[in-house]
């Protein structure tokens, strides 16, 4: 991740920190965990927040080939 927010956009916290995280998401009841993705998250509200590049690498492997195809 390139640059660290100052705040949080969604609750305007400051407190937030670069880390890496497991992040799971769930496509057609199927469960798909993706680890140690590059991320920002609020302590407070418990946002996470990834760059343009961590976004790609999610999408690619959430949505596989119909991703890449449609890229």
């Amino acid at each position: 991740m390139n640059s660290h927010l100052r705040e949080c956009p969604i609750c305007g916290s400051r407190k937030i920190f670069p880390t890496k995280k497991d992040l799971e998401f769930v496509r057609q009841n199927k469960k798909i965990r993706i680890p140690q993705v590059t991320c920002e998250v609020c302590p407070d509200c418990g946002e996470i927040i990834t760059d343009y590049e961590a976004n790609q690498y999610i999408d690619s492997v959430v949505f596989g080939q119909e991703y890449r195809r449609a890229s």
